[in-house]
């Protein structure tokens, strides 16, 4: 498998679940290209030309790559499909490999497992103004580390002329007799790899003052972490007359800072522009304490990491507060924040700073952990979900402002792990309730279903049942087309499995009121006899109106059409007054044929007169019908037609499904039938609105608290006027107090319960038990497709950029 070709570098093809933000990029094709590539490790090579079309000929079959870690973060792209190298990047990260040594003789080489002490010669970045040299006791010892370079501000640098600079030829001679080789060396500034240590001498002497000649500077090293998912922030180092009254002594004390999370170390590049009498300086490291405020944000509970108040807070804000921050490491240090890394996770971010001791602590996590997850991350995928929002919404709501959000898998993963087992725990406790407030008394219930899409494409039919007393949603079924033979029938498929889960769960259902669907009612007449199926009532009206309205547009029954509303009045008012009573429903229905002739007695058995009062005063704005004309035979003909008289008996217990349709009006606030959800999040969010319509049933009316110029007085109940689009004039609407959701606190509490395992569901995924497809038809190939698909626009060709030529 090939391997980055860099000297020292082990990233290679099959290590990505080691690394997974490792990128592994051939060479450009252009040979002038691969020559600059080479050209900027700053390395000899007896012939580059050679090597380069060595190189060329590789990229043929992948042979020769160079990884991601020796680019510079400006050197890419975001793309949808993720990072992607710029065609004019050029590498500029490189380690230092031996003198005369090949960049690509080196990586062909076998991985050596330890790292090789070897002495080197590197370049002093120019940017910088400070020039030292570290003490003659310890620089023999650190210039022969491993480090890394910076070839974007490589210049040659003389140690030995800086030496005589700095202290003088003589002292140079002196110091130098007590070692046995000093080569020439140099602070090395990079961004190292992930899978090494490195060590940095960085210092800064006071070129014009006598006094700090005389003491040697100690050696300094100053490491963090690296991550794709880091930036990392300098500030500018504390004075030497700071370090002086502390408690350091050992002026040659170097050590390394280990990585707490990943064990990876990464050199913080300093201010290039310090004073001269700035330094910095590392103590031996002291053992992490765990913080009290850390400890005491563990021992919160659960529902006051829900409760408690988020903050929006800006980053710059958040780190003006960090210059305050002294060294948390070593009780006896007290020295300031130097700089400090930022690792993201998402919503989550942790804060370690590294003080001019060279001590590393963490200053601050933004969020608690729980369970190995970062707790902002799992509320805002419960927040989304919950609140029957989309993730892209979100995620586009929050790149406008700025503000760091997990990621789409994260959030699906996160869905599938804790957020649906916790909703369907919920759910079985509401049912559960719900059947122990019922019990065995026989219930009259209603049943409806809702698709996912209008027409017959519909892909999900969800089937509800409602208990008409409570008003509570007892149970549902979503139903997926491949289920099914057809979208007509997933209603009737939906009702059979609902009804006969009731059933089985002991409700005793004496009424089943619903539409007047052919399935549904050959179902219960066939395998539920016992069950009095009624119809609902307001479908019911809605279909009679649409028939008598149909008859008044004929030419000579115009004179029906001032009757149309008072006929549906009637209507609804012989079922209300029936007593449950099939006659007398009948005889009720029937009087309107006597009314409408202007005839208010008649000879009946159960009745016999008109309800109403006198009508002398209105006959003049009546349009009285008459017996043997077109309008009232036609009329006549609607309401004691055969099928409307079959149909009374199933309309004599006055049930509607109004309740059932605005439970359907608030599931769409959850699953809109504009998004495609799959299976698992169709019922996911169908528990929540009905546990959220359950929760809010029999809401008091609203009322006015401050009285204003255009509304009612103080402590009324609140109305609103409104349109009617199918009247087509101005109504009065009630208006209800706003809708209780205390109940999603505790549906988080189990989703944080879930994660650190204090409680296990039973909940099981029904995606993998249902095909992908809808389609019965095997996936066929892409190109195949493409070759028989035909286009009405290759009838045309372009003469010019502008306008079309027809060829026929």
């Amino acid at each position: 498998m090939p391997s980055c070709i860099v000297s020292n570098c082990h990233n290679r093809t099959g290590d990505k679940a080691k690394n997974p933000n490792i990128i592994l990029h051939t060479f450009p094709r252009d040979v002038a290209r691969i020559v600059l590539w080479l050209s900027q490790t700053g390395q000899q090579f007896e012939d580059i030309h050679a090597l380069a079309q060595k190189i060329q000929e590789g990229n043929k079959n992948n042979k020769y790559v160079i990884c991601s870690e020796h680019f510079a973060q400006d050197c890419y792209r975001v793309t949808h499909y993720g990072r992607a190298l710029n065609r004019d990047a050029i590498p500029t990260i490189f380690p230092v490999p031996l003198p005369g040594e090949s960049i690509i003789e080196e990586s062909l080489k076998k991985k050596m497992t330890h790292s090789r002490k070897r002495v080197r010669e590197v370049d002093f970045p120019t940017t910088s103004t400070v020039e030292y040299l570290p003490s003659c006791e310890s620089l023999q010892e650190e210039i022969l580390k491993p480090g890394m370079c910076n070839v974007s501000t490589q210049t040659d640098f003389n140690l030995k002329n800086s030496i005589c600079n700095f202290i003088g030829p003589q002292e140079f001679v002196s110091d130098l007799e007590k070692t046995t080789h000093i080569p020439s060396v140099q602070p090395l500034l990079s961004t190292p790899r992930h899978d090494s240590v490195r060590r940095v001498l960085m210092s800064t002497p006071d070129v014009s003052s006598p006094q700090k000649k005389k003491k040697n500077i100690p050696d300094v090293q100053f490491a963090a972490d690296c991550d794709f998912s880091e930036e990392i922030c300098s500030l500018s180092p504390i004075s030497k007359e700071k370090l002086q009254s502390s408690d350091i002594q050992d002026d040659s004390v170097a050590t390394n800072i280990q990585e707490s999370e990943d064990n990876q170390s990464l050199y913080v590049p300093g201010n290039s522009s310090l004073e001269v009498s700035d330094v910095f300086i590392t103590d031996k490291e002291v053992p992490k304490k765990k913080s009290k405020v850390k400890e005491s944000i563990q021992t919160m509970s659960h529902e006051q990491l829900i409760n408690e108040k988020k903050l929006l807070i800006f980053e710059s804000c958040l780190e003006q507060l960090f210059l305050k921050v002294k060294c948390q490491s070593n009780k006896d240090c007290g020295l300031s924040v130097t700089s400090w890394t930022k690792h993201f996770s998402g919503s989550y971010c942790k804060y370690k700073g590294i003080c001019a001791a060279g001590h590393k602590f963490i200053i601050f996590e933004t969020q608690p952990m729980i369970g190995g997850y970062a707790a902002g991350n799992l509320l805002i995928g419960a927040s989304i979900l919950f609140s029957g929002q989309n993730f892209q919404k979100t995620k586009e709501f929050c790149n406008i402002l700025g503000v760091p959000i997990i990621s789409e898998k994260s959030y699906y993963r996160y869905q599938m792990k804790f957020l649906f087992p916790a909703i369907d725990i919920a759910w079985e406790k509401e049912k559960k309730n719900v059947l122990e407030e019922k019990g065995s008394k026989p219930l009259c219930v209603s049943g409806d279903g809702q698709c996912d899409s209008p027409g017959h494409s519909a892909k999900y039919c969800i089937y509800t049942v409602m208990d008409n007393v409570s008003k509570k949603v007892i149970d549902f079924e979503v139903v997926q087309k491949s289920q099914c033979t057809s979208s007509v029938a997933m209603e009737k498929f939906g009702f059979d499995c609902v009804l006969r889960r009731i059933k089985n769960n002991g409700f005793n259902i004496k009424i089943f009121a619903s539409d007047r669907h052919v399935g549904v009612r050959k179902k219960l007449k066939t395998d539920y006899p016992s069950i009095n199926h009624q119809f609902d009532v307001w479908h019911y009206a809605k279909s009679l109106k649409k028939k008598i309205q149909s008859a008044s547009k004929l030419k000579f029954t115009k004179e029906i059409t001032p009757w149309i509303d008072k006929i549906i009045l009637h209507f609804w008012w012989s079922i209300q007054n029936c007593e449950n009573s099939t006659e007398l429903l009948k005889e009720k229905w029937l009087s309107l044929l006597h009314h409408v002739k202007n005839d208010h007695k008649w000879e009946g058995d159960l009745y016999s007169e008109c309800a109403h009062g006198p009508i002398e005063d209105l006959e003049r704005d009546v349009f009285w019908l008459k017996q043997d004309t077109p309008p009232y035979q036609k009329l006549e003909e609607n309401v004691s037609s055969k099928q409307m008289l079959n149909d009374l008996p199933h309309l004599a217990h006055n049930c509607h499904t109004g309740q059932l349709e605005n439970f359907h009006s608030l599931a769409l606030k959850y699953r809109s039938k504009r998004i495609h959800f799959g299976i698992d999040a169709m019922e996911a969010r169908t528990k929540l609105a009905a546990k959220t319509h359950n929760n809010n049933v029999g809401r008091n009316r609203a009322v006015v608290s401050v009285a204003k110029k255009n509304t009612e007085a103080q402590g009324t109940l609140r109305t609103a006027l409104r349109i009617s689009k199918g009247k087509g004039k101005w109504i009065i609407r009630n208006i209800y107090e706003k809708m209780n959701v205390d109940y999603l606190e505790n549906i988080t509490i189990d989703v944080l319960r879930l994660v650190t395992g204090e409680i296990k569901s039973d909940w099981i995924s029904r995606a993998p038990n249902l095909p992908q497809n809808l389609f019965n038809l095997e996936r066929p190939c892409k190109e195949d497709i493409k070759k028989q698909q035909q286009t009405r626009f290759k009838c045309t060709v372009m003469a010019d950029k502008q306008q079309p030529v027809n060829l026929n």
